[in-house]
């Protein structure tokens, strides 16, 4: 149900380190040469990094605040989409709200935010690469709903009623190799998206029904620093290709009251907000390291 809800609507280390202690100068000798021996071909093969951080100059950015209503539903973007490329800091806050209306079988809203950014990227060694890229989120929201009374239909054997509300942040991710015209997504999403959701769903066999709910009707989202990562693990990187790393960050509200099959629903009602973009709130990009 959740789920379908959604649907619809750097580091470096030195290869070798150690101490040459004074113990003879034969010693010394050998373990001079050994270390002119060593050296170039280790040295030679560590792959030179690249980490970005803040101001993101090339950065192309993109912002949307995509908004799908029906019925008596009523969404508002509390603070329209922005990404500063200075600051690497961007955000997003909106909400949401619907009262049943009996005129409708659909009395639902979804209000969100989205920040699509593109950043060239490059190396100078072909060879297998790693990337990784450093997020903090700080996010509050708060979700509710009344389920009121759903009754089925008297001829119509199968009948539902729905009711959901979800406050969430999410993203997507690929690196676009526009030589080849290919794209590779992130082989370690570690950030699994945040999110609240309460709901209610009654399925009825004419005129009897089932519910089953979530044990809340209210909850609340409080991320706190939610330090997050998007890693590419040992992908193979040509120096003559351009790159391009995608991201897109999205979240918002979604409010659902809907019927079928001839299902009534009475006295239900839902509301969701979700804040990333004001009162301390944010989504920071804070580092894209290559290596």
């Amino acid at each position: 149900m959740r789920a379908q809800a959604r649907e619809n609507l750097g580091r470096t280390t030195l290869p070798w380190r150690g101490r040459i202690a004074a113990g003879g100068l034969a010693t010394g000798l050998a373990v001079g040469a050994m270390v002119m021996l060593v050296a170039p071909t280790v040295l030679g093969s560590v792959v030179p990094f690249t980490v970005l951080k803040p101001p993101f100059t090339t950065a192309t950015v993109k912002l949307a605040n995509p908004k799908v209503l029906a019925g008596c539903a009523v969404g508002k973007i509390v603070t329209s989409t922005f990404f500063n490329k200075t600051t690497g800091i961007g955000g997003f806050s909106s909400r949401g709200n619907s009262t049943w209306c009996a005129a409708n079988t659909n009395n639902s809203v979804s209000q969100t935010g989205q920040i699509t950014i593109d950043i060239p990227i490059s190396v100078t060694k072909t060879g297998i690469h790693n990337v990784t890229v450093i997020w903090d989120t700080i996010a509050t929201g708060s979700v509710n709903i009344t389920p009121g009374r759903c009754v089925g239909s008297a001829t119509i054997a199968s009948s539902s009623c729905t009711r959901f509300s979800d406050a969430f942040v999410f993203g997507t991710n690929y690196i676009a190799d526009q030589t080849t015209h290919t794209r590779t997504t992130s082989s370690s999403p570690v950030w699994p998206g945040n999110h609240t959701s309460v709901w209610a769903n009654t399925t009825c066999s004419f005129t009897t029904c089932t519910t089953s709910s979530s044990a809340a009707k209210t909850s609340a989202l409080h991320t706190g620093n939610a330090f997050w990562s998007w890693d590419w693990f040992s992908i193979s990187m040509n120096a003559s290709h351009t790159y391009s790393l995608h991201m897109v960050l999205f979240g918002g509200v979604i409010v659902m009251l809907t019927t079928t099959g001839g299902g009534t629903l009475t006295g239900a009602k839902g509301n969701a907000q979700f804040n990333s973009g004001t009162l301390g709130n944010e989504e920071k990009l804070l580092s894209i390291t290559v290596s």
